[in-house]
């Protein structure tokens, strides 16, 4: 059996194997991948992995890559899509955080093929909420209405903080606000 060729497979032939050994052609994806490609990306060389009926982990398969190349993936993946993978002990590409992971899963659903159902998101069972934390806010912090003023003010946090970045998950927001000195919040209450 022989299937079809196409001048477009020849051109991809030399991105990917420029003297014969495959090779990540870094420029070539940072023009074209995108979420689609991601998909299909995963549904070739994707594997999410479930535990007890939660999901555990996103493994792309890249370990024919050096660790050099699967660094610069990495970076790529984070620098499009605000993705944290890690290289794994069998040099491979893993999401291990749940919110990273339903992020994914998001990101890629409208291209996963139902016979690839079990690639797509598990459906999560309802857990407690946790038990109310008290916060003391110092007596230079006057809120009339606490919750719509609180609410208000996290909604616009991130493009307060970074105008120019968009935000893509929750998990980010609370990772810049962990980073952020006492003093920037400080100023960020002050401002907003």
């Amino acid at each position: 059996m022989q299937s079809r060729t196409h001048t477009r497979i020849n051109v991809m032939y030399e991105e990917w194997y420029p003297a014969g050994k495959k090779v990540i052609p870094f420029h070539f994806l940072n023009r074209y991948l995108n979420e689609e490609a991601l998909a299909w990306w995963y549904l070739d060389d994707g594997h999410l992995k479930v535990v007890n009926g939660k999901m555990s982990k996103i493994i792309l398969s890249k370990e024919s890559f050096s660790a050099d190349e699967n660094v610069g993936l990495i970076n790529l993946l984070y620098d499009k899509f605000r993705l944290h993978f890690v290289v794994d002990g069998q040099n491979r590409l893993i999401l291990y955080d749940q919110f990273q992971i339903m992020y994914f899963l998001r990101l890629v659903s409208p291209w996963l093929q139902d016979s690839m159902s079990r690639k797509a998101a598990v459906e999560l069972p309802l857990r407690p909420i946790a038990k109310p934390t008290t916060v003391y806010l110092p007596s230079s912090v006057q809120l009339t209405k606490p919750t719509v003023e609180i609410n208000d003010k996290l909604t616009r946090l991130h493009s307060f903080l970074y105008p120019d970045e968009k935000i893509v998950c929750h998990h980010t927001l609370f990772n810049l606000l962990r980073q952020s000195t006492v003093e920037e919040k400080r100023l960020l209450l002050i401002r907003s």
